[in-house]
């Protein structure tokens, strides 16, 4: 006998989870693919993150709110050899990165993803 769970019970135990355990949970199947890349469940997800992230002018760290000492800090991934790299802003946990080359990017530092705008 095969028992489902309803889809409310399964999104209120996803939505608790870290970004890194939701991206291995994107290959269990396509509804999960599709609910956990939506984007009601992302704004779900951002109202429970206990992580946050504490910006500089160049410096960027990621801190579990629950425990303010265990700041860590994030390398850019547009810091080249020698280049300053600055965040220009950030919502919603993206930042919008730039460096002394005139790149742009939108960068999600809890999911790595990078995209370049400019």
């Amino acid at each position: 006998m095969t028992t489902t769970l309803p889809s409310e019970i399964i999104t209120d135990i996803l939505v608790r989870l870290s970004v890194k355990d939701l991206i291995r949970y994107r290959c269990v199947s396509k509804p999960w693919c599709s609910l956990i890349d939506g984007p009601d469940f992302i704004k779900s997800h951002l109202n429970y993150s206990n992580a946050g992230l504490v910006l500089s002018w160049s410096d960027i760290y990621c801190v579990d709110l629950n425990n303010l000492n265990s700041a860590v800090e994030l390398n850019h991934p547009i810091d080249f050899e020698g280049g300053t790299t600055a965040v220009l802003g950030s919502c919603n946990g993206l930042l919008v990165l730039f460096n002394s080359y005139d790149d742009v990017a939108l960068w999600n530092p809890f999911t790595k993803r990078l995209k370049f705008i400019a």
